[in-house]
Formats: C-alpha cells, structure tokens, sequence
C-alpha cells in the first residue's frame, strides 16, 4: 500500500470479501462452503470433491443463502443436475451420492437468519425433498416487531416444503440456537443458545451430540488484510466510517476509501451494497 500511496493521490479498496470465515470450533473438521462451490463450478483451484458415496448427512453451519444453494443443489436428482452449466466429473460424482438429510444450523434462531426469501422458496419448493417442520413457538415474530423479509420469511417456514413431510426420501432441515463446541466422532457437539435483549446468541449451559458424516462451514466469507493495521479482523472489513478508511489508533486516513463488501462485509445482495459505488 505504501508503494501505491506513493504513486496515487486517491486509492479506493473494493476487492470484496473472498475468503471464509472459520469456526475456531471446527477448525479443519469441516469443508469450507467456498472448497464446495470452487469444486463444482469448475473453479481451476481444482478442490478435492466431498465424499458423496460416503455420506448420507450432512451438515451445514450458516443460515446464508451458500447454505441453501449448497442443499439445494446436493438434493437434487440427477436429473435436474444434468442441464445445469455443472462440469461433467462433478455431475458423475454427485450421481454416486447417498445424501439422504441436510441439517442446516445456526446459533440464533429464524428471525434472524441471513438468507433470502427467494432462495427459502426455491428449496421449500424443490421435487421430492420435504423441510422437516418447526416448532411453531420458534416462528413467532421477534421483540418490536418483525420487518418485511423477517415476516416473509416466517410465513414460509409456516407453511412449510410443498412436499409433505414424511412422503420424501430425501429431507431437510433448520436447526436454530445451535453454536459448536467441538468436533467428536461420527458428529458434532453443539451448544444451545438463547437470545439476549440485544438478540446476540448467549450459551445456556446446556449441550447436545449431533451425529452426522460432514461438516461444511458456511458463516460467510471475510476481506483480506492487504494492510493490517487498517482491517478489523473481529468483522473481517476494512476498517472504516464513511467510507474513509481509519487505522488501528482510529485515525482517518487522507484520500483512502474503501466501498462495497470490502468496507461493509459481505452480506446482502448486490443491491444491498450498491450505493457505495
């Protein structure tokens, strides 16, 4: 940076957010969400595929929309698979799948899941796969009200998959509260959350097992530090207010600027950041 600030009388940092989060309490236990994308898009960092003829549940941490795009795709029949832009090896692998479950989990509870009403449509709406139901108790609207996507939302997981539960080989579901503590064999051990009145997922103190055959790591993505003493590591962004990039002492920076998921952190749709531009 120095050496561009030397040539450049205005830098602007919008290179996005490409690299995962990771669960400290995961570590290396789990795929990361991007290794899965990369593998079957054809991405020429080349990851090594997921053990599909090994698995028949699977495990998602992230209420995001990667999360369901992930379950959605790895449902799917073959069928609907073929006339996707999929490269030829990942579809071959994906027809020797033994999925049977996907558990989709997070550690705060539906109100304040990151995904989009479009995308929980898209899999509540997906042949031959059912949602396994949710307590209701858990859909009512939050403390204050809840906002359009929020009750959009609600009202979806109401109703429910359009195949019934039970009549489907192939199922899904939603796990809320749920934050891990460790990796053990054959599954996870999970932490039960609740909200505080701030709604920031608090431990009760109680645990449960959740046996399953792999994890993929799905809480969102974060920037690189190209200068660490201007990145928040906590929220993986650059540093910034307004726009105008601050350092780790909480100086604003002359003619430094930064937009998009890089200042922001990759959340939301491309609308959701576009006013930066």
């Amino acid at each position: 940076m120095s050496s561009l600030r030397a040539h450049y009388s205005h830098i602007v940092l919008a290179y996005g957010a490409g690299l995962p989060f990771v669960l400290p309490a995961l570590g290396s236990s789990a795929i990361p969400a991007l290794s899965l994308v990369h593998w079957y898009t054809g991405h020429p960092s080349n990851p090594v595929p997921p053990p599909l003829d090994k698995t028949q549940h699977m495990t998602l941490m992230g209420h995001g929309n990667v999360s369901l795009d992930i379950a959605r795709l790895f449902l799917s029949s073959s069928e609907r698979i073929a006339p996707l832009d999929i490269p030829r090896d990942a579809q071959d692998i994906m027809s020797t799948s033994k999925l049977e479950h996907i558990s989709i989990a997070s550690r705060r509870g539906p109100a304040q899941v990151a995904f989009t009403a479009k995308e929980l449509r898209e899999l509540l709406n997906l042949p031959d796969v059912s949602m396994s139901p949710i307590d209701p108790r858990l859909l009512e609207p939050p403390p204050g009200g809840a906002s359009r996507q929020q009750s959009r939302i609600l009202d979806l997981l109401r109703k429910g998959s359009a195949a019934k539960f039970g009549t489907t080989k192939k199922t899904w579901s939603l796990e809320f509260f749920r934050s891990p503590i460790k990796p053990i064999e054959g599954g996870v051990e999970f932490g039960i959350n609740e909200l505080d009145e701030a709604q920031r997922a608090v431990p009760t103190g109680e645990t449960e097992t959740h046996k399953t055959d792999l994890v993929v790591n799905s809480v969102g993505y974060r920037s690189e530090p190209v200068e660490v003493n201007w990145y928040d590591g906590a929220l993986g962004r650059v540093r910034q207010s307004g726009g105008r990039v601050i350092d780790s002492e909480g100086n604003v920076l002359e003619r430094v600027y930064t937009s998009g998921w890089a200042a922001n952190g990759a959340k939301g749709v491309l609308a959701t950041t576009m006013m930066d531009a």
